[in-house]
């Protein structure tokens, strides 16, 4: 495995906390999308966000994630003749985002950019960084959220029970039993896994990494998920049920994301690898566990975050008509 090449940050960020690491497999430090010679007022207001982000303990892909997106952000003002951020007006924000739209971005990565960079200038106001940041009163339009056509869980099932590699199948088999998001997956440890009991133990580890909610939860899964991981347990011995001897995840989190487009386009599933939650969460609740259950099962800070993952399938319509049948009471014939 080729080590990453480790690349220098611009002169004005060296003396930043923020350390820029660069992004698993794509060898360059969010810093590189800033100008060689950078505005010292962007640079600064840029890189002390950063700070404040990685501070307060988000994971790090989400830090160098704002990192690239403020980077690319300052070189568009840059080209406007803008050099501070008290100058940048919310139609400059208009401008950027349009921009990335014409370059073929979808509208959730628009929304998730200017959401970035508004709370960039939020953050300057609240801090007393800067007294002015016209961009905080900018307005972001909502992207629509397209319908999602679930397939039948049966159905999700056989594909999974098809899958060509090994850990990939076994991989989604527990995302799909479990409801676990990808990180979370490839982040179990054996002393997460109380396999007696049951239990999965989703928490935060000394590498580094953090669930997404950054709260310890404990999922519950059911026999068939017990299978798959008391054999990888017996069979592989690793640090972890996918991790590899040196104790590193077996693939990365975008290769099992592309593994699962090849499975769902072979079977027609129409179904991205987090869908694979959804799926979890529908068949649950239909197999009787409480939103309430569902909502500690996947994370969730609030219940209607996990109405979303919620959906009915092809069939829910015929089942509540037969469940209504006996609602109505038996009438007297009209003489």
């Amino acid at each position: 495995m080729k080590a990453e090449r480790r690349q220098e940050p611009p002169p004005g960020l060296r003396s930043a906390r923020l350390r820029p690491r660069a992004a698993p497999g794509s060898g360059r430090s969010w810093g590189r999308r800033l100008s060689k010679n950078p505005v010292p007022d962007l640079e600064k207001a840029a890189t002390a966000y950063i700070t404040a982000s990685e501070v307060l303990g988000n994971a790090e892909r989400w830090v160098y994630q704002q990192g690239v997106i403020l980077g690319d952000f300052c070189q568009h003002l840059r080209g406007e003749g803008i050099h501070h951020l008290t100058d940048a007006e919310p139609h400059h924000l208009t401008a950027f985002l349009a921009a990335c739209k014409a370059a073929g971005q979808s509208p959730a990565t628009l929304h998730r950019k200017g959401t970035v960079i508004r709370a960039w200038a939020r953050w300057a106001l609240a801090s007393g960084y800067r007294k002015r940041a016209p961009l905080a009163t900018a307005r972001l339009r909502t992207p629509r959220r397209p319908p999602l056509e679930l397939a039948q869980f049966s159905e999700v099932l056989e594909a999974i029970l098809g899958c060509w590699n090994r850990d990939y199948r076994e991989a989604f088999l527990v995302l799909l039993g479990a409801g676990l998001r990808r990180g979370e997956l490839l982040a179990l440890r054996w002393l997460d896994c109380d396999l007696s009991a049951g239990i999965l133990m989703v928490r935060p580890h000394p590498s580094g990494w953090t669930p997404k909610s950054r709260n310890a939860r404990a999922v519950g899964i059911p026999g068939w998920v017990i299978e798959v991981l008391a054999n990888r347990k017996t069979q592989l011995g690793r640090h972890g049920p996918f991790q590899d001897e040196e104790g590193a995840p077996i693939c990365h989190e975008s290769t099992l994301s592309h593994a699962w487009v090849r499975l769902s386009r072979a079977r027609k599933l129409g179904m991205a690898l987090k869908d694979l939650r959804h799926a979890h969460a529908t068949e649950a609740l239909q197999r009787g566990a409480t939103i309430r259950e569902l909502q500690a099962q996947l994370g969730h800070a609030s219940v209607t975050t996990t109405e979303i993952y919620t959906h009915v399938d092809r069939k829910s319509a015929a089942r509540v008509a037969s469940a209504m049948e006996g609602a109505m009471p038996a009438r007297a014939e009209a003489k």
